[in-house]
């Protein structure tokens, strides 16, 4: 893998670049929305079970103390109906009373019962009447000092545990509830409340019967002292202003008047506006110079048949006018002349006009009865005179009208005003007569419900004994159940975020950012096959349909899918801590890559605690060792075994100084004449966290695996392996989960949970033990009856069903 691929800063990027397996070995990369908000409810619960049901557990303890330990409260109720009886309506004058009164509270509207039966009244009747204020529920509440008086510390106590409520479906239906520390105070109390409220309701509704019938007989008297004085009132009007007459459509003789004098003065003051006009337009003519005859033909035309000149002024028009037009054609012919010449055509038109007026003026001459030739001058100044005759009759005429419409008017508003204030006041005798009778009515409607209660006042359920309200064990229960999961939870969820464990593949590839390649179950305990010398841990040996085989032959395809487009013959199998299982992986991952047809060599590179020789129970001398210091060839070194195409070469003689044989320039050319020997070569390696030791192997290898256990603190061991594997250029293949089953905390679509035997961690590997300091020490060889992945527990040696997930 190229080491840009190992350092993107994008880990999803080198996920899907270095991720060249199925999907079934890659579970799809989450968002990193989905990893910062999503929280994974179901897991927490699975994980941190034990803990919720301790918190769960807890509040419901504390519930119980509390159901146990707290003082007790009794609750009684009672139900009942108030219908107010039919209203008797009081109608006291609208001159007194602004608005009808209703006796009694008969509003059925109304939502005053509730505030009613909390008054002091009501109270009074109920604690100290009634005698309750001593009985124990109230007995703590009272002032030694004036034990028969109701303080503010009882108006308190009732505000918080009396309930008075009005049915939102029936406005007469009340349900009254009361809460005490006693069972038989909470009913006794309700039940007598019940009982004096229903007898302030009749005492109050009668004396609202009685306070009616006072008012209303000092109002039925009150009216009829108002009505004489009223009667007198008008008796003196009338006689002080007679009222005149009236016809038939109601209007006096003055009013009537009015109405025919106005448009007859209308249609004076327009005759004489018109007079006036006409003598306006003659004086201004006459300033303009203007001659007589255009004056009385312009202005004055009408005023001709109105003269005593009469026929003359007719037949004077009928021939001047005509004289007058002769002499204009007559200057228009001469002009014309001057100008176009005697022979122009026009002259002859207008010489034909004025032979056709001579001819009019001789045939009006011969008709006209008198001939007679009044001047202009003189007929202008009859016309003028005349009309200032008219103006003046005119003006007369508008003075005389104003003056009798101006009395009539005044005459016609002083009898309007006394006939307004006469209908006055009759109407306010009117008034009070109907007042007074309305009261008579009244008080005699009022005295037949002395007896009546004003309402129907009705028990539906009385008030019993008190039952306990608080506490509620099953609420209590509840909350308890409640608030403990959602504390638990919290604790839960708290503690989620503090385990450096891996809980889901998800976690895995988010953190290292590298393919998931495979899940290994816990290995079920198995006998060798046959005759085999094999160890049974290598179960894709002696039980090769298995599931937990099926599980290694899906990392070696995840191994091969890898590959495409590289040559990944050499590969480091490694991890991080002691314990867990590389040895096994790397065995049975070289036994499945032989079991396709491959040449497979194993190489044991643990030179300090190597195990693999026991495994297939071979001699570990001589080895690897040996031939990186050229002691013996490779080929002398190797060792066949059982598997068919499968070479082993064991550590051989251990060491003094590993680290510093693995860095000679011996072991590329080793690594290269592996290459050469064999299609692919397998070298299990110490933890990377323990010892150096991995890291020269793994910078010259094509491609390195780590093998770890979900374990505690394994996120940290995790990262930090893959921290110093890239360090040195390390082309990380993926990581592959082993022992998957015995971890609860850990969750995936590659669970194998139904594993409950296997092997745990390796024994024998540690800090204290695997370094230069204590080398030598404990070089006793693996006890096959003593190492727990190999000596399983009787108990956890049953056959159980594998399930591998092939996602």
């Amino acid at each position: 893998m190229e080491s840009g691929l190992i350092h993107n800063s994008n880990p999803k990027a080198n996920y899907l670049q270095s991720a060249s397996v199925p999907a079934a070995y890659h579970p799809p990369m989450p968002s990193e929305e989905e990893v910062g908000s999503s929280i994974d409810f179901w897991g927490i619960v699975r994980r941190r079970f034990f803990l919720i049901l301790f918190f769960i557990l807890v509040a419901l303890g504390l519930g119980t103390l509390y159901v146990f330990t707290a003082t007790p409260w009794y609750e009684s109720v009672a139900r009942i109906q108030i219908i107010p009886e039919k209203p008797t309506v009081v109608n006291l004058g609208a001159q007194m009373f602004s608005d009808p009164k209703f006796i009694g509270n008969n509003d059925p509207l109304s939502a005053s019962h509730p505030n009613a039966m909390r008054s002091t009244d009501v109270l009074n009747g109920v604690l100290v009447d009634g005698g309750l204020i001593r009985r124990e529920t109230f007995v703590e509440l009272v002032n030694p000092a004036r034990p028969d008086e109701i303080g503010q510390p009882i108006h308190d106590y009732l505000e918080d545990r009396l309930s008075i409520q009005q049915d939102r479906n029936d406005v007469y239906m009340f349900e009254l509830k009361f809460q005490s520390k006693y069972k038989e105070d909470s009913g006794l109390f309700l039940n007598r409340m019940i009982e004096v409220y229903r007898k302030n309701l009749t005492e109050g509704f009668r004396k609202d019967i009685s306070e009616s019938i006072s008012k209303l007989e000092e109002s039925a008297k009150t009216f009829t002292q108002a009505l004489a004085a009223v009667e007198q009132e008008l008796a003196e009007f009338r006689a002080a202003n007679p009222v005149p007459k009236l016809d038939q459509e109601g209007k006096t003789e003055a009013l009537r008047h009015v109405e025919v004098v106005t448009p007859q003065l209308q249609l004076a003051w327009e005759k004489l506006n018109e007079k006036r006009t006409q003598l306006e337009l003659v004086r201004s003519f006459q300033e303009a110079g203007s001659p007589p005859s255009v004056i009385l033909d312009v202005v004055l035309k009408e005023e001709f048949g109105k003269t005593d000149y009469g026929e003359a002024y007719r037949d004077y028009n009928l021939i001047e006018q005509p004289k007058a037009e002769l002499q204009d054609l007559i200057v228009l012919h001469m002009s014309m002349r001057e100008k176009l010449g005697p022979m122009h055509p026009r002259l002859k038109t207008i010489e034909a006009q004025i032979e056709s007026k001579k001819f009019l003026i001789q045939e009006r001459l011969k008709s006209s009865s008198t001939a007679v030739d009044i001047p202009a001058t003189e007929r202008l100044e009859h016309a003028i005179k005349k009309l200032v005759a008219e103006e003046l009759e005119k003006r007369m005429e508008v003075e005389r009208l104003n003056t009798l419409l101006r009395e009539s008017t005044v005459a016609a508003e002083r009898y309007a005003k006394i006939i307004a204030h006469e209908a006055e006041i009759i109407e306010k005798r009117n008034r009070i007569y109907e007042n007074i009778t309305a009261a008579q009515n009244s008080v005699e409607e009022v005295r037949t419900a002395r007896n009546d209660t004003g309402y129907k006042f009705n028990v539906l359920n009385p008030a019993a004994e008190g039952f306990q309200v608080e506490p509620r064990p099953l609420i209590v229960f509840g909350i308890a159940t409640v608030l403990g999961t959602l504390l638990g939870f919290g604790v839960a969820y708290l503690v989620d975020l503090a385990d450096k464990t891996f809980r889901s593949p998800h976690e895995i590839i988010r953190a290292l950012n590298l393919a998931l390649i495979g899940h290994i179950p816990v290995i079920r305990g198995s006998k060798a096959k046959g005759n085999s010398g094999l160890h049974p841990v290598l179960c894709t040996f002696h039980k090769p349909k298995s599931q937990t085989a099926e599980a290694f032959r899906a990392v070696r395809t995840a191994i091969y899918f890898s590959t495409q487009g590289q040559k990944h013959q050499v590969i480091q199998v490694t991890s991080p801590t002691p314990g867990d299982g590389k040895s096994t992986l790397a065995t049975n991952l070289a036994i499945t890559i032989a079991q396709s047809g491959k040449r497979v060599l194993l190489v044991d590179g643990d030179m300090r605690r190597p195990s693999l020789h026991k495994l297939f129970k071979a001699d570990d001398k001589p080895g690897f060792s040996d031939v990186l210091v050229e002691q013996i060839s490779i080929s002398e070194a190797i060792r066949e075994t059982e598997v068919e195409g499968l070479h082993l070469l064991p550590c051989g003689v251990k060491p003094v100084q590993p680290s510093e044989l693995l860095t000679s320039h011996r072991l590329p050319e080793v690594i290269a004449e592996f290459r050469n020997m064999y299609d692919m070569v397998i070298i299990d390696t110490p933890p990377v966290l323990v010892v150096t030791d991995p890291c020269p192997i793994a910078a010259n290898v094509d491609g390195v695996i780590c093998a770890m256990r979900i374990k505690k603190n394994v996120r940290v061991s995790a990262e930090r392996m893959v921290d110093i594997l890239r360090s040195v250029n390390a082309n990380i293949i993926g990581v592959v989960v082993n022992g998957v089953g015995a971890q609860g905390t850990y969750s995936s679509q590659y669970s194998y949970g139904a594993y409950q035997s296997g092997y745990s961690n390796y024994a024998g590997y540690g800090y204290n033990g695997y370094g230069y300091g204590r080398y030598g020490q404990n070089e006793r060889s693996y006890d096959d009856n003593r190492r727990p992945e190999l000596a399983l527990p009787k108990h956890r040696l049953a056959e159980q069903a594998v399930t591998v997930d092939q996602d």
